[in-house]
């Protein structure tokens, strides 16, 4: 008989554990692998991604500055949007995401200035603070007055430095100063309609001086682009009474349609010798913008009153448009003296002689114009 040693009863028990601890070795070195790479995956475009986040919000200095307009009713993404068409932001999901996780500040309809490829944290603190650049809309038709209380209004100066300040630009500028009369630059007469229209932005740090001289300097350019300085002399006048003339073709034409009637009027008045007639200087002459002209009215003493003093007011009345700069070189042909509004849409209507006049006022009356 064959005698056989016991085995250990934990033999089997032990030799199946290390086959276990095989196996889950194999597997966690695989799954560590697996995860290793998983990580790794998702590091890598995350790592990318924090970088391209950082340097879009971290923007760039030294970049030009841009002025940036908010209107009433625009949104933050309209505003994100005008931002990075004008090159303040590079990437709008990146400012998007910078919104989301900062807030969107509260913003104030107006005009901010920026730089190019900002910070995004520079640009939601100043919108965030509102505002930061002034304007002055200047209007045609408006008189020098308007623009002075808009200006005190904006800049915080006094209308006696803004006027002080306008004389200046004038007298410094070579082709304003050479068509002024010697009584505008020695403060005889008023520098009333030596502001070119449109709109003129104040930004942080800059000086009324720098927005009085773009003022003249618009003025001055519009002159030119219309021949009016060239020209004038071919009709008669010196370059500052065409734009005298100009004024008085804003506030009596109003519309582009009656511009060029309404300042062949005014030449041919000016060659007959009549008293020019017309509303709107004495409407200046007693301080008002608007409304009907009375009969005592007609008789205010003011050299502006065109009732009571022959040819042209001693300065303009009121800032004109390129419309009434053109209008004033290039009359239309004609031999009209008089005219009147006769439609409700501001239809001028043009007579040669005083009783198609009173025919063309019983028109209007009969149209409800007064």
């Amino acid at each position: 008989m064959k005698l056989h040693t016991p085995r250990p009863k934990h033999f089997a028990e032990r030799s199946t554990g290390r086959s276990y601890s095989r196996l889950f070795s194999l597997i966690s070195k695989r799954h560590l692998l697996e995860l290793a790479g998983v990580c790794i995956a998702i590091a890598i475009p995350l790592f990318i991604a924090v970088n391209w986040y950082e340097s879009m919000s971290s923007g760039s200095p030294g970049g030009k500055p841009v002025v940036v307009s908010v209107s009433s009713g625009e949104t933050a993404d309209d505003v994100v949007n005008t931002l990075a068409r004008d090159g303040v932001v590079t990437d709008t999901l990146a400012m998007h995401i910078y919104l989301v996780l900062h807030g969107t500040p509260g913003i104030q309809v107006g005009m901010y200035r920026f730089f190019k490829d900002e910070s995004f944290a520079r640009i939601l603190s100043r919108l965030d603070k509102g505002p930061n650049v002034g304007s002055i809309e200047v209007q045609p038709g408006d008189t020098l007055n308007q623009v002075t209380v808009e200006v005190t209004q904006v800049d915080g100066v006094s209308a006696q430095q803004f006027k002080s300040a306008l004389l200046h630009a004038i007298s410094t500028n070579p082709i304003a100063r050479a068509i002024a009369p010697s009584g505008l630059l020695t403060g005889l007469l008023a520098p009333e309609g030596m502001i070119g229209a449109g709109t003129y932005i104040f930004l942080p740090g800059e000086s009324l001086d720098t927005l009085v001289t773009q003022m003249v300097a618009r003025l001055v350019s519009d002159m030119q682009k219309v021949g009016l300085i060239r020209d004038a002399a071919s009709l008669g006048i010196t370059p500052y009474q065409a734009l005298t003339v100009a004024s008085l073709v804003q506030w009596e034409g109003v519309y582009k349609v009656n511009m060029s009637k309404v300042a062949r009027v005014i030449y041919n008045r000016l060659d007959k010798g009549m008293k020019l007639q017309l509303d709107a200087t004495v409407l200046y002459a007693l301080g008002r913008l608007s409304g009907a002209v009375t009969h005592s009215d007609l008789t205010v003493q003011s050299p502006y009153n065109t009732y009571l003093h022959t040819g042209l007011p001693p300065t303009p009345i009121a800032i004109p448009s390129m419309d009434a700069l053109y209008a004033t070189v290039h009359p239309a042909s004609g031999a009209w003296l008089y005219f009147v509004v006769v439609s409700q849409s501001g239809r001028e209507a043009f007579a040669d002689t005083f009783s198609q006049q009173l025919a063309n006022e019983k028109i209007a009356q009969e149209n409800g114009i007064s």
